[in-house]
């Protein structure tokens, strides 16, 4: 099974545990595999190498991935709805709060409303990648 599949699982059952800061974590990490594979997938096809990709993936970080690359990527095809964009941009800041500030109080509503977000812009990012040229 797909990891980031598992990840949104594992998302959703901590939801029902009201464990929402686990949640979100486990979310955005199951957006940040399926990203990441669009970009290295799509990125080798025009011949940047594997650790050029990977350095890049690092020093641009996933909220400028999600905003700037993504829109690179996706140019002259179906765009996502700037409403998920912002539930996952919403999350991406949450998750980072919890990382790097020790943030443990996360909404619940919040929370639901961004994995829901979240799982709306995985789909739209795998059938980019079933339909990548």
């Amino acid at each position: 099974m797909d990891i980031s599949k598992i990840l949104l699982m594992n998302a959703k059952d901590a939801v029902l545990l009201e464990d929402f800061r686990l949640a979100t974590l486990e979310a955005v990490t199951a957006l940040e595999t399926v990203l990441y594979r669009l970009i290295q997938e799509r990125g080798e096809k025009i011949g940047i190498s594997k650790e050029k990709l990977e350095d890049f993936i690092v020093k641009v970080g996933l909220t400028g991935n999600v905003e700037v690359v993504l829109k690179m990527l996706t140019e002259g095809l179906e765009q996502i709805d700037t409403d998920i964009l912002e539930l996952c941009k919403g999350a991406i800041t949450t998750r980072n709060n919890i990382l790097h500030e020790g943030l443990m109080d996360v909404p619940a509503t919040e929370t639901e409303k961004r994995i829901l977000g979240i799982e709306k812009m995985i789909l739209y990012l795998q059938k980019l990648l079933e339909t990548s040229p």
